[in-house]
Order: structure tokens, then C-alpha cells, then sequence
């Protein structure tokens, strides 16, 4: 009896693991599910299609790939594939991980339709490519805008430093010119001034008031005369040391015998200056009696002598700050 109930118990055994055999490889599919393993992977061979990551590999021959074993070694992250360990270690239970591992073993045949791995790495390479020839292209374009913009500054730059010189030069000829002007003036009314005194010392001193005008007129034409002697004999003296200094230095021989001609002509021109002009000594007046009506004579022939005395003591004087 005891033998009976032993024999029919191992057979009870033997049969319930018989049926569940298959309900576990069954389960497979219920488990790659579970395990959130279509984040990743498909399995067109059973129709089983990847979340939303992309997808890496599909599963549908990898049983003639990789033994049961391995399989279940890479899941629990104790072997790589192709250097790399799978993403997550398994967290299920051992008997899930069988299911599985078994159930993945059996996988070797994929339908016809199934992702073809060459296909992806082809696609993700020239998804890459055009990402890598869009920067390219990018930082291209940004290159050239940084260089356009280069350009226009420098452009900018140049055309605000034409116009500030620009309006430098026009403030110099501006500033140049009021100078003249009020020099102008200046010698004007000193030419007028000296003029009515030496007419009222001539005057008061009974004199002629036409001699004592030229005389006035003689006097200031030996000055400036003199003044610009001075002033030709110092751009000399600045030409003949320019000259020495020129030699000193080794510099062409043009340069120095040009600073010695320079020199010559400013003693030349030094000598000539002091010889004031000849003037015609204006008319006597008509009547003695006619101080007033007399100087209104002279007074026009000092001021034109003394205008000619100006105007070649600035004609020296620009001769020499050009030299």
C-alpha cells in the first residue's frame, strides 16, 4: 500500500512539472514584458515592438546568437557584449530569469519584415553624418557672420577716422585762417596807429608831416626787415645743423647738399632782406595849414608800405618753416 502511494505520488509530481513546463516557456514573452525590457528591444518574430527609447536591437534571433547560458550571465551583468555590459543587472526572480533565458534561447528565426541591425547602424551613422554636416554648415555660417562683422566694423572704423580727420584739418585751415585774419588785423591797426602818431609828432613839432610819415614808414620797413633777417638766419643756422646731423647720421648725400642749399639760400635771402624796398615818398600837401587834409595823404602811402613790409615778412617766414 505504502509502495502505491509513494508511486502515485511521484507520478502526481511528475506530471504536474510535466504541464508546467511548457506554461513556463509560454511565460516568456509575459516576462521580457514585465521586466520593461521593450524599452529598449523588439521581438518582431512573437510581434512585440519597442517603447519609446529607440530601439537597439531587435531579439528575434538571438537564441542562435547566445546560449541559454550566457544569456543569463549577461542579464546579470557577468559577462559584456562587445565590451559593454548590459544597461540594467536583472531584478527579477530566478524563476522568472529561467523563463526568460529560455524562452530567448529558442528565438533564432526572424520574419521577414524584422529590423535589420545593418539597416539601423547604417541609419544612425547617417543620422549622425547630417548632424555633424548641419554644425559644419553652422559654424560655418557663424564664421562668416563674425567675419562680416569684422569687416564692417573695421570699415566703420576707418570711415569715422577719415571724417575726424577730416574735420581736424578743416578745424587747422579754419583756425590757420582766423590767425591770418586777426594777424591781419593786428598789423592793420599798428600800421595805423604808428602812422597817426608820427603825423601828430609831426605836427606838434612843426615838421613835415610827409617826411615824418616816411620816416616812420622807413623805420618800421628796417625793422621787420631786421626781424626777418633774424628769423632767416635762425632757419639757417636749423638748416646747416639738420645738415650736419644728416651727414653725422650717414644718410644719401642728396639730403645733406639739398639742407646746405636750403641753408645758402636763407643767408641769401637774409642778406637781401636787409635792404628795405625803395618807396616813392607820397605828395606834399597843398597848404601847411592842412595838417589834417596832409596826413590824409600820407597815411595811405605808410599803410601800403607797411602792407608790403607784412606780406614779405610772412612770405619769408612761411619760406622758412617750409625749409
Amino acid at each position: 500500500m505504502t509502495s502505491l502511494r509513494a508511486i502515485a505520488i511521484a507520478l502526481t509530481t511528475g506530471g504536474a512539472l510535466f504541464f508546467l513546463a511548457p506554461a513556463a516557456l509560454a511565460g516568456g514573452p509575459e516576462v521580457f514584458t514585465a521586466q520593461k525590457c521593450t524599452k529598449c528591444h523588439s521581438v518582431a518574430a512573437v510581434g512585440i515592438t519597442a517603447g519609446s527609447k529607440p530601439l537597439l536591437r531587435d531579439l528575434s534571433t538571438v537564441g542562435a546568437r547566445h546560449a541559454k547560458d550566457w544569456l543569463s550571465q549577461f542579464l546579470k551583468k557577468e559577462v559584456a557584449l562587445d565590451e559593454k555590459m548590459h544597461k540594467t543587472s536583472w531584478k527579477g526572480s530566478d524563476g522568472d530569469l529561467a523563463t526568460l533565458v529560455g524562452w530567448l534561447s529558442g528565438l533564432r528565426k526572424a520574419p521577414a519584415d524584422a529590423p535589420d541591425k545593418a539597416a539601423d547602424d547604417a541609419a544612425a551613422k547617417k543620422a549622425a553624418d547630417d548632424a555633424a554636416a548641419k554644425k559644419a554648415a553652422d559654424d560655418a555660417a557663424a564664421k562668416k557672420a563674425a567675419d562680416d562683422a569684422a569687416a564692417k566694423k573695421a570699415a566703420d572704423d576707418a570711415a569715422a577716422k577719415a571724417a575726424a580727420d577730416a574735420a581736424a584739418a578743416k578745424k587747422a585751415a579754419d583756425d590757420a585762417a582766423a590767425k591770418a585774419a586777426a594777424d591781419a588785423a593786428a598789423a592793420k591797426k599798428a600800421a595805423d596807429e604808428a602812422a597817426k602818431k608820427a603825423a601828430d609828432a609831426a605836427k606838434r613839432a612843426g615838421e613835415d608831416p610827409v617826411a615824418a610819415a616816411k620816416k616812420a614808414a622807413d623805420e618800421a620797413t628796417a625793422a621787420a626787415a631786421k626781424k626777418a633777417a633774424d628769423a632767416d638766419d635762425a632757419a639757417a643756422k636749423e638748416a646747416e645743423e639738420d645738415a650736419a646731423a644728416a651727414a653725422a647720421a650717414g644718410t644719401p648725400e642728396d639730403a645733406a647738399k639739398k639742407a646746405a642749399d636750403d641753408a645758402a639760400a636763407a643767408k641769401l635771402a637774409a642778406a637781401n632782406a636787409a635792404t628795405p624796398p625803395a618807396t616813392e615818398p607820397p605828395a606834399a600837401p597843398e597848404s601847411s595849414g592842412g595838417c589834417q587834409g596832409g596826413s590824409g595823404g600820407t597815411l595811405p602811402a605808410a599803410l601800403l608800405v607797411l602792407f608790403g613790409v607784412l606780406a614779405w615778412m610772412g612770405f619769408r617766414r612761411t619760406r622758412g618753416i617750409r625749409t
